[in-house]
């Protein structure tokens, strides 16, 4: 009887291992800020020069001169904008921590800064957001 339970739940772990493939997932943050982003988590996934010149216009970045966001390849990479929402003081923000593949989605996990304990910040609202180039990608899941 004990075999037949332990061998029962041996299939089960096997049976539900869900694998993360991790090739292809080569990341690199091309822009952070804490002002101007949105006011609530979000995320955007942009697939086009295009419709990145737009988020450009729109995030007012036309001043920043970033030799990583002017040399975008978008017939290979993607970009991902990660909005964390609005927080009442500095120093808070929100940077990529890894990326995997599953079952053709690709995930991107997080990281949240934020101020520690009696650190002096700016007190003033804040909307932290990063813009992050990441590999071709039909689908992308993000998590903070």
């Amino acid at each position: 009887m004990k075999n037949t339970i332990l061998i029962g739940l041996l299939f089960i772990l096997v049976s539900c291992n869900s694998t993360k493939d991790y090739t292809n997932t080569v990341f690199e943050e091309i822009y952070n800020s804490q002002i101007g982003g949105k006011d609530e988590f979000a995320y955007e996934h942009i697939t086009s020069n295009e419709d990145f010149l737009t988020l450009i216009e729109r995030l007012n970045l036309q001043e920043v001169e970033n030799d990583k966001m002017l040399e975008l390849d978008f017939s290979k990479n993607d970009v991902v904008v990660i909005y964390l929402g609005q927080r009442n003081t500095g120093g808070y923000s929100i940077s990529v921590d890894s990326l995997y593949w599953q079952d053709s989605i690709l995930n991107i996990e997080t990281i949240i800064t934020k101020p520690g304990k009696g650190e002096n910040v700016t007190m003033v609202i804040t909307t932290p957001y990063c813009v992050v180039s990441i590999p071709k990608a039909k689908e992308i899941q993000v998590y903070k």
